[in-house]
């Protein structure tokens, strides 16, 4: 699965062990291609000739600190390490731990609280940076929790999950609100969930599906609405929005892998989204026109193992009940088989 991301000065997209990275100036598109794999085995070799005898841990997902000062990794163990962005040697501190993988994070207003899901359908919401202390608990999703979205005013929660369900939440692990995301009949494992704070607008993907769907939050962020579908060609890998509030599609197609959809509020108050004219001569479609020609580049993310198997949590045997079916089976052969009359010994002298 390839993955999205947009920043001020331009775009960032991984597949396989390659990070393709452009950046633009002045209308100018450049790209650099950096080989994840090659940076990673550097690293390693300098451990080890420095000594570090640190152990690597598989991230699942990172996310900065509001005020951008602190980055924290998630793993796949559900711990979660605080690092210095303004001092990149210092050793990472343990915040906090569940006892599962986790699967999002985010902090709220002011970094006051840190926000954790887990695949055991867990949302913890904690004081940061005092993390051992639980504010609240958010458990009503039935399946893994994939994606955590936050509105700032007023303060509420978004997440979705492995149910197909997108929930608000207050701060004390309230819900307001929910939702089921479907198509016809089939309910659709949500994927990822991203949040644009200007328009209130959530837009979600799922597990092997080709629709986007988006949600408007009404102003008092009690009720999300479904606003639209965004139809594409094949099942959407990510999704990101650029610093002018327009949404950026990665999907697998070749020619078309992204797609770029405008996003505005009319005069009447309601949300516009459109895809923006190939024709036109911008610098968004200058980017589309160097990824959307590299088929070759995105091809080997069609062999990436399946996250949602992933997150679902392994069926456990239920040792009591096998105990207890065992021992009725013992019974049930002991009734059926009659039992043979004992032989009486007589002494002889």
């Amino acid at each position: 699965m390839a993955s999205l991301r947009c920043c001020e000065s331009g775009v960032v997209c991984v597949s396989g062990t390659t990070l393709a990275v452009i950046t633009l100036r002045d209308g100018i598109v450049d790209r650099q291609n950096i080989n994840i794999e090659e940076k990673r085995g550097l690293l390693v070799e300098e451990h080890k000739q420095e000594g570090n005898g640190a152990i690597s841990r598989r991230c699942t997902v990172l996310s900065f600190t509001q005020n951008e000062e602190s980055i924290l990794v998630a793993d796949k163990w559900g711990d979660v390490f605080q690092f210095s962005v303004t001092d990149p040697q210092k050793e990472g501190q343990l915040l906090l731990g569940h006892l599962s993988m986790l699967l999002d994070i985010l902090t709220t207003k002011e970094d006051r609280y840190v926000v954790t899901a887990d695949r055991d359908n867990k949302i913890r919401i904690s004081n940061y940076p005092n993390s051992f202390n639980v504010h609240a608990y958010c458990l009503h999703h039935t399946d893994y929790v994939s994606s955590l979205a936050y509105n700032e005013d007023p303060e509420v929660i978004l997440s979705g999950g492995g149910d197909g369900r997108i929930m608000v939440w207050n701060l004390h692990g309230q819900v307001l609100s929910q939702t089921t995301c479907s198509e016809g009949e089939t309910t659709l494992a949500v994927k990822k969930m991203i949040w644009e704070q200007n328009l209130k607008l959530l837009v979600v993907i799922f597990f092997h599906s080709p629709i986007v769907q988006l949600y408007t939050l009404a102003s008092d962020a009690a009720v999300l609405n479904h606003h639209q579908d965004v139809q594409l060609t094949s099942p959407v890998w990510d999704i990101s929005f650029d610093c002018k509030g327009q949404l950026w599609l990665l999907q697998d197609q070749e020619g078309d892998t992204i797609q770029v959809y405008s996003c505005q509020r009319t005069e009447q108050g309601t949300i516009k989204v459109e895809q923006i004219d190939s024709t036109h001569h911008c610098v968004e479609n200058k980017v589309l026109d160097v990824f959307n020609k590299d088929w070759p580049f995105f091809i080997v993310s069609e062999k990436a193992p399946d996250l949602s198997v992933d997150f679902k949590k392994k069926e456990t045997p239920d040792n009591y009940s096998i105990y207890l079916q065992k021992k009725q089976d013992r019974l049930n052969l002991t009734t059926k088989q009659p039992s043979e009359p004992q032989t009486k010994k007589v002494k002889t002298s």
